[in-house]
């Protein structure tokens, strides 16, 4: 990849390097828009969580917004022959290509989960069933735990016009202890060659918890401009970048001209958050119960509850019945559970208890805010 010489230019409160590439075997031309892209760097150490928000803000047909990609995966939106989409991929883990084994425990409903080739294989998950809309900003949420020998993986995607969430995905992978690495891509993709239209979309730099130091927010980002091999060099030079006030954007195809020269060097002067510490984590309401109820039917207690609408989205259940008689004795029964959506539970209990009893519901939600309810057992 040949550079040009390095200038440096400041735009407001942020800054980013610039790389330009024409080097490819030019197998068939095609009129590709170029492909942009956003490299960051986390801190902190190995992760479990990562948080990109992006706004698109024009639209071309078989375009790609990517909100996250880290190694072994990728997130973001998609305008498909279908319309408007999410996407999550995860690749296989090395050694396991022969014999595919991640599976999907749970995708939302109307989208479609199947194998993938071609850039490695892997599992895909695509959903245009839930459609996304121009202008509003979209918070994507990646986060990894483990379970013995594999690793769960899940998607939930925040429209914060609406505040509305939705819980995408959920896979699972054989590759154990697996942690989000340091390195970080966002990017702009024209993937059929429709090079004449525009697309373009706005990013707030992401964050990251770490499981040693916690939340950091990255501050700043390499941006890297190529063309894809079969690329005509019709719109090579038809890209744009830069931003203000924590917010870079990505811009190609049609008539976009780069404001900057080929190499650029900007650094965010004065993020709008802390760089590390509770400051860096997302700005969002913990989750919250709205109701609960607990009935008992023989050995049988049930348990239903609901969430407020703009909560952050539930990712495990601990359930504890206790007597109301002696409510420091041990739990009667006692159940803890990471799931996302189911919002009951059931217990089994002695036929042989007869005292009023009371069950504590504790919920953690996508970022660990805990939020605890005590309700009596009715009959």
């Amino acid at each position: 990849m040949s550079k040009s010489s390095k200038t440096s230019i400041i735009w407001g409160t942020i800054a980013c390097i610039l790389t330009f590439s024409s080097a490819y075997t030019q197998i068939e031309k095609r009129d590709f828009a170029p492909y942009c892209s956003l490299y960051y760097k986390a801190s902190g150490g190995p992760a479990d969580i990562l948080v990109g928000e992006i706004k698109p803000t024009i639209s071309a047909p078989y375009t790609y917004y990517n909100v996250l990609t880290w190694s072994g995966g990728y997130t973001g939106l998609q305008m498909t022959e279908q319309g408007p989409g999410f996407i999550f991929s995860l690749w296989d883990p090395p050694g396991t290509e022969a014999v595919p084994s991640i599976r999907a425990l749970y995708a939302a409903p109307g989208a479609r989960v199947g194998r993938f080739g071609g850039e490695g294989t892997g599992l895909h998950y695509m959903n245009t069933a839930t459609t996304w809309d121009l202008d509003h900003w979209y918070r994507f949420v990646v986060r990894s735990w483990n379970s013995g020998a594999v690793t769960y993986f899940a998607l939930w995607v925040q429209d914060e016009q609406t505040g509305a969430w939705t819980h995408h995905v959920t896979m699972e992978a054989p590759e154990p202890h697996f942690r989000f690495g340091d390195s970080i891509q966002s990017f702009l993709e024209d993937w059929y060659g429709n090079g004449n239209l525009k697309r373009a979309a706005e990013y707030r730099f992401p964050r990251v918890r770490s499981v040693t130091t916690g939340w950091s927010a990255i501050t700043k980002a390499n941006f890297q401009v190529s063309q894809k091999p079969g690329a005509s060099s019709r719109f090579a030079r038809s890209f744009n970048t830069g931003g203000k006030n924590g917010i870079f954007f990505l811009q190609s195809g049609g008539d976009t001209k780069p404001n900057l020269p080929d190499a650029v060097q900007l650094i965010m002067r004065n993020p709008p958050v802390s760089a590390e510490g509770p400051g860096a984590a997302p700005d969002v309401p913990p989750i919250r119960i709205l109701r609960a109820h607990a009935e008992r039917k023989a050995d049988t207690i049930n348990i239903y509850w609901s969430l407020t609408q703009a909560a952050t989205p539930q990712f495990a259940y601990h359930v504890q019945i206790l007597s109301t008689v002696n409510g420091q004795a041990p739990p009667l029964g006692e159940q803890q559970y990471i799931a996302s959506d189911p919002h009951d539970a059931t217990l089994k209990i002695s036929p042989e208890t007869k005292e009023p009893l009371s069950v504590t519901l504790t919920l953690s939600d996508i970022f660990d805010h805990t939020a605890t309810v005590t309700i009596p057992v009715s009959e």
